[in-house]
Order: C-alpha cells, then structure tokens, then sequence
C-alpha cells in the first residue's frame, strides 16, 4: 500500500519526488510519514487535502518532512536511513489525549475492543476498523462499567470519544439474575421455530451450524477430546434436549455434567480426497434427534502423519455463528491448559442460556420493547411487497433447499474506489453494499419496494458475549425506492432507515412474524426471499496463535440455501462475494450476471454519485439485453 500512496502523491502539481515510510513511536505505534521534495512552495495542508480526496483515510500520511532532495544509495535507490527522524513532540501534537476520567474510560474500551494500543479522543471509530457488529459490544462496555447509555444511531453519527462523551446517558447497568432450578425451561421464540422445522422434517441440514478446518501439528486425541468435554461442562446449552412435557408444551432440559463425550477419530491417511469429502458429506447430512444428547457432532480425520481435517456441526437450536469462534478459542484454550498441565483457568460464566431465555421474556415488559415492537409495525403497514425476478425456472410449488455457493471478487480499484465513497459518505460498508444491493434488485424485478434480511448478533448485554447459544436476531430492512432520486440522495436516506433499523434490533423477527399474520405462501420464505451479511474480523472472538499446531479453513461443498438469494459479503482488506442461491430458483448463469451486474452498478455510482435510479435502471437495461443473449445461448446448449 506504501507504493499507492507515493503514486497518488506524485500526480499532486506540489509534489516533484516523494517517498512514503511507516514510523514507530515509544509505545511501539505505527504511524506513516510522508517525505517530499516540494515542487515550488511546500504546503502541507493542501498536499494531505489532495491526498483524502484520492485515499481512504488509513492511507492519509499523518506527517510531512519538506527536503531538497530525498538521500540516495550509491545504486540510486531512496537511502532510507538518512531521512530525517521525526521528534516525539512531533508525534504527540498529532494525537488528542483524553483529558477527562471518562474519556479516558471510554478509550480504554475502544482499545480493548479495536485492539488498538493508543486511541486519541478525535479519532474516528469506523476509520480505525470499527463496524456495526462490534458497535453493540461497545455500547454494551460503556453500560457495564460506566453506567451510561447511548443509541446505536448516536454513535453511528457521532463516532469519536469527543462527540459519545457528551451524549452519553445515565442508566444502571442491571445483570442477567440466575434462573429458579427447575427440571426443564421455556424456548424462545427463535428455538421453538427451530424445533417446528426439526419436527416437520424440513431440510434440517440447511440449519446446522457447521465449519470444518485443517489442522497441521500433532494432535493429541486424548487431550483434544479432553478439553472438548470441558467446554460442554462450562457452557449448558451444549448438553441441552428438548422434549414435549406432560402438558403438550416443549421445553428444554440440561443434562448432567458428568457425561462424557467421545470424539468420532478416523484413520484416512492414505485416503483420496474424495473419500474425506464423501465422510463429512455423510455426516452432514445425519439429522439431530432433539430429544437426544449430545447435539453437537464432531468428526476428526488423520489425512497424514501430521495433518487432520476436523469438523463440527451443531443444530441452530442451541447455537450460533458466533457461538462457533467461542467454541473454538476455548477448546484450544482448554488444550493448552491440558497439554502445558497448567490449572484450568477461563474467566467466569456469570450465567447460562436458560437464565438468558428468563431475562428476554421478562425484558418484553419493558417499555422500549414495545417502542421496537412499534417501530416494526409501523415499518410493515400495508401491502407487504414480494420480491418477483424473473427466471429461466418455475418456481416449486413447495419451498424447498438445494442450494449453492458462487463466488466473485472484486478488483483492487473497485475496493479503493469503494473504500473513498464510503468515506466520503460518511457511511460504512454495510449501509452503501446494502443500498446497492437494493438497486440491483430493483433493476431485475422492477419493483420499487424491497425487503432484504440481515443478521445481526443478538447480544445486547454484555454478559452474553462469552455464552454459546442461540441469540442471533434478524433485520427485515424495507425499503421504498424513489426512482427519481440522485443516489446521494438515496443513500443519505438509506443510512437514516439502516440506523433506525439497528437502534430497534432487540425486537425479534419472529415476534414480528407472528404480528404480522402473513398468509403463508409455501413456495416461499417468510416475509423476504433475499439475505445479506457483511462479514469482517470478529475481534470480540479472537484465537490466538497456538504453537502446537496450525489451523486453517477447509473448503467443502455446500449443496443447501435457506433462501431464494443470499448475498455474503466479505471484508478482510479487500471485497468479495459469495452468493448462496435456490439452484431451483436460478442457474448458476443468472447469478453469475447478478454478480458482475452488481460491480458494473456500483462503479457507475463511483464515477457519478447523483446518478439518478432511474437512470441505472436504463443502464442495467442495455446489459440485460446482452445478458438475455447469454442466456439464450446457454438455453440452446
């Protein structure tokens, strides 16, 4: 990335040579510095203005060193160890230090979450890698220890420690209370749909929580084993069944501490790949009997002397996605503990999943559930929209959950250009991919009202982000599509929906589900047909490096997609697409246009952002003809 910027800076009339390198200060923090041979007069304001104007802010050099001429080697090349140091004051002007206990409370969160070693009380919370998911887990730190409160929306809008300082709210941070023993406790709602599907025989597979890695090192079985049953120990939900109790109504019960469970060990070395991948085919496809422990399934495969292939599938039941990264760190953590015969020491769990079930069903009391309950009603006046696009396939009269997965990646340029619209915007990744994402659904269906899922973690207290369990929410987000807005416009109002959406994030969808009343269409979804996730670094859930052995993913093949559509976005310093589709609804075709249709809407906003729709759409028509002739030579083969 250095390269970049000493290529955008040399197009800049001021500059005649430059050279860009990264600095440490006394607390170890990096920091770039920009030195320049100026062309005429050395202005630094104008020369950091041009380059924010190009860069995103991460890449904007904090520094500026004017010389005569940049020190060469006797081979020509830039001598790096004659450029000039820059002074710790220096350093130190450049960062606003928390001045109050409170800000330096509130930088103290941020680091821990950001992993950042200094934060200043003018730094951006988004610009240093900050995103909607770790957001509320914020939110929640700043209740816990300070005893203060503020919206979703009003960090969103306001996100340095200078501006949430003075919109911080008083508000007594009240603990999850333990529940009365008892033989077995209610479901949530979420479950108990879960437990409906298990019991209807829907596609099960298509709920499972699943992930499969590689491992390279020598894997003691005996500890491995070991340390998973120290995790189903700690953490309830995982020795949890449900059952029908004697008055007709499904409950779950917690099985005793004191069974262990065995690892299924396979020897496959000397086995083809396509025999490790016909096992965990196998196994994936094995349904989970609900009234049974456990309901988790773990296979580990020794492909080599000292290679394994491990995977794990819960129910969605008793899990989610977050809830694997937790099982994962402690299992190794648990390992280490074993394998070092050190003292089994992890913080403690102040609660379990069934005092979480008491908590929410006493929370829908309080009067902002019912100010959420309000603003999702209101949301969902009137004719609820079905999203129609059009397709070489006839719908099933019955939903059903072949799926695929395809992939596309967006180039360096794109995501730079992406990088500078979002700053420019003022917005993040999700609320501009989100917006796209709606004109492109508008540009295929024609239709001017748009509902899109997306999930969000659930955990709006802090006791819950160490707990393995079901707390995963979704966002039904509608939107209403002005085809006569300039798309600056439309995102400006996009954002405003997107924040309000969050703010209201603790009502859950299926409490809205049964509100509503839908008529049941069963060759669809309920009330959307179309999902998108952003991930990024889950930094709450973090593994660290182990020296044991090394773990990496392994890549299987999915063949199920809960919905019509599933746009998974991906965000690791670069951007790319997963698009998990009905394989009855679409051909692989339609999705790959739908891919590339996307990136060509989205770089037709970066070079005019007051595009109007309406004109994107007529764009988008001109490609539809030439895809339309795509598809008809793929129909003729």
């Amino acid at each position: 990335e250095l390269g970049e910027i000493e290529t955008e800076l040399a197009k800049s009339p001021l500059v005649k040579h430059n050279r860009i390198v990264v600095k440490e200060d006394a607390s170890k923090n990096k920091f770039l510095v920009a030195y320049i041979v100026p062309n005429g007069e050395f202005n630094k304001e104008s020369i950091q203005d041009f380059l924010k104007e190009r860069l995103p802010n991460y890449m904007v050099p904090g520094f500026y060193v004017a010389l005569s001429e940049l020190p060469l080697t006797p081979n020509g090349k830039v001598d790096l160890k004659k450029l000039p140091n820059i002074s710790e004051q220096d350093v130190t002007s450049n960062y606003a230090a928390p001045t109050t206990p409170l800000e330096e409370k509130l930088a103290a969160i941020w680091q821990e979450v950001l992993g950042i070693e200094r934060i200043g009380i003018t730094d951006n919370f988004f610009e240093m890698g900050g995103h909607s998911l770790i957001v509320i887990q914020v939110i929640n730190k700043i209740n816990q220890q300070l005893g203060r409160d503020i919206s979703f929306k009003d960090f969103f809008l306001n996100p340095t420690i200078e501006k949430i300082d003075k919109l911080l709210e008083e508000k007594t941070f009240a603990g999850i209370q333990k529940a009365p023993l008892s033989e077995s406790y209610p479901l949530t709602l979420a479950q108990t749909q879960y437990w409906l599907m298990n019991q209807t025989g829907d596609v099960l597979k298509a709920y499972d929580i699943t992930n499969t890695f590689k491992i390279h090192g020598n894997i003691d079985v005996e500890i491995f084993e070991e340390a998973f049953n120290l995790l189903i120990k700690r953490h309830e939900i995982l020795r949890t069944y449900f059952k029908v109790n004697s008055s007709g109504v499904v409950n779950q019960y917690v099985g005793k501490e004191d069974v262990y469970y065995k690892i299924n060990n396979h020897d496959f070395i000397n086995k083809k790949p396509s025999q490790v991948l016909e096992l965990l085919d196998k196994v994936t496809n094995e349904d989970f009997d609900l009234e049974k422990l456990p309901l988790i399934k773990n296979h580990l495969l020794k492909v080599d002397q000292n290679e394994y292939v491990f995977f794990i599938s819960l129910y969605h039941i008793i899990a989610d996605g977050w809830s694997l990264d937790i099982i994962m760190k402690e299992v190794l953590d648990f390992y280490k503990q074993l394998k070092n015969k050190e003292k089994i020491i992890l913080p403690e769990l102040k609660i379990q999943y069934k005092d979480y079930v008491l908590w929410l069903i006493e929370n829908e009391q309080e009067k902002k559930f019912e100010i959420a309950e309000n603003f999702w009603i209101e949301k969902f006046k009137g004719e609820i929209p079905v999203i129609n696009i059009p397709t070489v396939k006839t719908r099933p009269a019955v939903k059903t959950y072949n799926g695929k997965n395809l992939e596309y990646k967006f180039s360096e340029d794109f995501y730079r250009a992406f990088k500078l619209f979002n700053n420019k915007h003022d917005v993040t990744s999700f609320i501009s991919l989100n917006a796209v994402l709606n004109i492109l659904l508008f540009t295929k269906s024609m239709q001017d009202d748009i509902i899109i899922g997306t999930p969000v973690s659930g955990r709006n207290h802090p006791e819950l982000e160490n707990l393995v369990g079901l707390f995963t929410n979704v966002l039904a987000l509608r939107t209403k599509i002005n085809t006569d807005s300039p798309f600056a416009a439309f995102l400006e109002l996009h954002k405003k929906t997107i924040l309000e959406s969050f703010d209201n994030q603790i009502y859950p969808f299926y409490s809205l589900i049964e509100k509503l009343k839908l008529k049941r269409d069963l060759s669809r979804s309920g009330l959307f047909d179309v999902m998108m996730n952003l991930n990024t670094v889950n930094n709450n859930v973090e593994i660290d490096p182990f020296d044991e052995f090394e773990i990496e993913g392994f890549n299987t093949v999915n063949d199920t997609s809960q919905f019509d559509l599933n746009f998974v976005f991906t965000e690791f310093d670069a951007l790319n697409l997963i698009i998990q589709f009905n394989t009855d609804v679409f051909e692989d075709i339609e999705i790959e246009i739908m891919m590339k249709d996307f990136d060509k809407i989205m770089t037709k906003i970066f070079q005019n952002e007051n595009i109007l729709i309406k004109d994107l759409q007529k764009n988008n028509k001109d490609i539809s003809k030439r895809n339309e002739n795509k598809l008809n030579k793929f129909l003729k083969r």
